[in-house]
Parts: C-alpha cells; sequence; structure tokens
C-alpha cells in the first residue's frame, strides 16, 4: 500500500490503545485533517497546535544562481537540489564540448570516439535546459525590483564573461548572457500583462501559450540562419553603430550597448528561438507542473523508483546517440512552411520531453547536485583553459593555460581518456568553479558593479583590438 500523504508531528501526539500500540485505523480523523485532505496538499506538519501543508512552511534560506536570497519551503528546497543537478549535467556538458570536442583523431578513441561526440553535440537539448530552468527561477521572483536585480545580475555577467574572454583571448560565453537578459525581459512584460489587467491564471496561461507559439514560428522562420549574416542585423549596424566591426569608441550605439554580443554565438537562428520557447514554458507551465506533481505523492515515489529512473537514464541515452534525430535540428531539409513549423515544434516538444527524462535519472545525485552549485563560476572560468581565439587581435598574449588540461599522452589508452573526459571537468567544477562561484556571489550582491565593468570592458577592448 502507498500512503496518501506525509505528515510529521511528535511521536508522543499519535494516539495509542491502553498496551501503547499505535491506532491506525481512523488516524486522519482523530488528527483532525480530515478537512485539509480535501484540498491538494501532499504533506503536513504539526507545527503551533495545528498542522500546516508544509509547501507553506519556510525551512531555510535559498540563494539562486543570480545571488538572490529568499525564504524557501521544503518544497522549494527540494526542487532547487534537483535543479542543481540538472545544472550539474548541463555544465559538465558544456565543457566536454569546448574543452574535448575535435581534440583528438577518432582512431584514437575506437567506441568511445562515439559517446563523447554525441554527448558534445547535445547542445540543442542543454541549452533547452538552462534556459528552461531559468524561467522557472525567474517566475519566483514576484516583485518588479526583485525582477531588476535580476536583470542587473545578469547583465553584470554578460559583461564579466566578455573580458574575461577578451582578456585571456578564449571563447566568449557572453551571448547566453546576453539573449537570457533580452528573453527575460520580453517574456516578464508580456506574461504579467495579463496579471495587471486582472485577467487571472487563464490569462497568464494564454500569454504564455501566445509567447510559445511566436517563438516556434520563430524558430520555423529563422531556420538554420546564422544571425550576423542577415540583413536586419546590417541595418541596426548601419544605423545604431551597433557593431564591433568598427571600434568600440567610434559610434554612442557601441559604448552604451557594444557590449552586448548579439551574434549569439553564431548559432542557428532556429535554436536561438526555442530557448526562448522554453523559458517561457519554465516560467508559466512549469510551476503548474509543479504544483500537480507534488499533489500526487504515488506518482512522485514512483517517479524514484530505481527502475523507473535507469529506464529514463537509457532512454536519455539512445536519445542521444542518434545523430540523425530531429532533436538537434530544428529546421528540415524541406522549403514548405508546415514542415517546418511542424519540425521546429516537435525539436520543441522533444526537448521538453529529453529534460524530463533527465531530472527523472539524476533526481538530486550528489555529484551533479555539487557541481550545479558552482556551475555559473565554472561556466565563467571554463574557456580560459580551451582553445585560444586569434580573433582578438594582437597574437601576443600572457595567458599560457589554453588547452593545459588536453590528454595526449593518453592517446593509446582510450579507456582512460574516456574516463578523464568526465572526471577532469567534475574535478574543475568542484574546485576552480567553487573558487569562482565565491567570487561571482559576492559581486552579485552589489548588481551596481556592472557599471565600472562596463567602463572595464570598454577600456579593454579598445586596447586589444
Amino acid at each position: 500500500m502507498q500512503p496518501e500523504v506525509f505528515v510529521y508531528l511528535p511521536k508522543d501526539l499519535l494516539p495509542t490503545t491502553a498496551t501503547k500500540k499505535f491506532i491506525r485505523a481512523g488516524l486522519a480523523q482523530k488528527l483532525g485533517l480530515c478537512d485539509l485532505l480535501s484540498g491538494q496538499g501532499g504533506a503536513f506538519m504539526y507545527q503551533d497546535g495545528g498542522f500546516t501543508p508544509c509547501d507553506f512552511i519556510l525551512g531555510s534560506k535559498l540563494r539562486d544562481s543570480l545571488g538572490q536570497l529568499r525564504d524557501a519551503n521544503y518544497k522549494e528546497l527540494t526542487e532547487q537540489r534537483i535543479k542543481d543537478a540538472l545544472f550539474g549535467v548541463g555544465i559538465l556538458q558544456v565543457m566536454i564540448k569546448h574543452w574535448y570536442e575535435g581534440k583528438y583523431e577518432p582512431d584514437a578513441w575506437a567506441g568511445w570516439f562515439f559517446v563523447m561526440t554525441q554527448v558534445a553535440e547535445s547542445q540543442m537539448l542543454t541549452m533547452t535546459l538552462f534556459f528552461l530552468l531559468s524561467g522557472h527561477t525567474a517566475s519566483l521572483t514576484t516583485t518588479w525590483s526583485g525582477r531588476r536585480h535580476r536583470w542587473m545580475g545578469l547583465y553584470l555577467l554578460m559583461t564579466l564573461a566578455a573580458i574575461q574572454a577578451i582578456w585571456t583571448k578564449s571563447m566568449r560565453l557572453d551571448w547566453f548572457f546576453s539573449c537570457l537578459l533580452l528573453t527575460e525581459i520580453a517574456c516578464a512584460f508580456t506574461l504579467e500583462f495579463p496579471k495587471l489587467c486582472n485577467l487571472g491564471p487563464v490569462g497568464g496561461s494564454v500569454a504564455a501559450g501566445i509567447d510559445m507559439l511566436a517563438f516556434v514560428f520563430a524558430a520555423a522562420w529563422a531556420g538554420t540562419t546564422n544571425f550576423p549574416s542577415t540583413w536586419y542585423f546590417t541595418t541596426l549596424a548601419d544605423q545604431t553603430g551597433w557593431t564591433l566591426r568598427i571600434g568600440i569608441r567610434e559610434s554612442w550605439g557601441n559604448i552604451l550597448i557594444g557590449n552586448i554580443d548579439l551574434q549569439f554565438g553564431f548559432w542557428m537562428g532556429g535554436m536561438v528561438f526555442l530557448w526562448g520557447a522554453a523559458f517561457v514554458f519554465g516560467y508559466q507551465f512549469l510551476p503548474m507542473l509543479s504544483k500537480v506533481l507534488w499533489s500526487r505523492l504515488w506518482l512522485l515515489q514512483l517517479l524514484s523508483r530505481l527502475e523507473v529512473r535507469l529506464m529514463a537514464f537509457l532512454t536519455c541515452c539512445w536519445v542521444i546517440a542518434q545523430p540523425s534525430w530531429y532533436l538537434f535540428d530544428p529546421q528540415p531539409a524541406v522549403d514548405q512552411w508546415a514542415s517546418k513549423v511542424l519540425a521546429a515544434t516537435l525539436a520543441f516538444i522533444g526537448s521538453l520531453i529529453f529534460v524530463g527524462l533527465i531530472a527523472i535519472a539524476v533526481g538530486n545525485t550528489w555529484l551533479f547536485q555539487q557541481a550545479g552549485r558552482f556551475s555559473m563560476g565554472a561556466l565563467l572560468t571554463h574557456t580560459m583553459f580551451g582553445t585560444r581565439y586569434a580573433e582578438y587581435g594582437d597574437a601576443r598574449h600572457s595567458w599560457p593555460f589554453h588547452d593545459a588540461l588536453q590528454l595526449p599522452a593518453l592517446h593509446e589508452q582510450p579507456v582512460l581518456v574516456a574516463f578523464f573526459l568526465f572526471a577532469l571537468p567534475a574535478l574543475y567544477v568542484l574546485s576552480v568553479g567553487r573558487w569562482a562561484q565565491a567570487a561571482v556571489d559576492c559581486l552579485l550582491l552589489c548588481p551596481a558593479v556592472a557599471f565600472p565593468l562596463w567602463l572595464c570592458f570598454l577600456a579593454l577592448y579598445q586596447r586589444v583590438l
């Protein structure tokens, strides 16, 4: 038999018989829980002479990835641990891709090369995970002052990532923060508008559905188009001077917003828009899904069983191992508009299902959870040890640690190579990533630091380029 609800109370409050045996029959009525059980609560705690649903019991302080500290209940703490584990999976995939993709000949790997290649190329799924969870975290910020704090934090991280990349001549990742910032600002206004008009939850869901459809249609329209080569970016640059093809100080557009990387890392436009749709889903619908799951403890217990998690893990491996699977490409090789929309829709739905399977398989596994806690620090610093990028002007540079973590000595030992491909990123996150995360958390306590960082970016970019 499966328990319907969990009840936390002191042992001496449980009713007993004359022989000190606990009474089970009619226990809910004896404890006065019948009225509470008619609701959606899944767990209750005895507090101040009565029972309170655990969803409303504040148990600890919770700091999100952008440094915001708030009171959290048991449900939110549990969800944050799962989100940390998912972030851990995502950051390890990103590091494997940036450090090792294309570094070794396939002959040196045998069967292991295919595994590494497919993990490295699963960026469509990994970035969906990042945007989905970011949307869920953003939904927990319910005040405009809190949203401004988040946006300033994203702007700070974006500028900090650009400074790090230019100073060390590493891969630029500030596109991620700029894309996330623009998506979050746009979604905040469109999704909060129904609340201002008192349209209720249904109005918010309708607005979110419209936003998601708009992103999916935009993905079908953009397809495999590379943003910087399109006419609208050229027009924008001509009208505002917002382009790094000229000096950073040669136009007001570059001076004010030149640190926002609109190239989005040269990603396909279809992917970027599908990630935006994932953010909307995480913002509006993931909290609803969470509420449904927490009200059905039998389902949570089923999803946490070992055989279910193992099946979810094997399904994830099967999806990643499909080189031609539609999840990796939001646009088919045909020109019909209906086919493009269908392909983008399937890619979006499939990537959401994949993230759900990862959540079931990983749960709150300690290693991934710890990696996720320091994912921001690892994301901002790991490219310093990857490939050097010569696009930043003078070939002379003072950062000597590019490709320092490559493993050419292990070419003849593919098993060891495969082990270190995953072990080194994990060790990096738990050491350097942890130290960097502590520094980032200190900066995020005062988002106004973004202003001097912006001045540093202008000075550094002008000197380097």
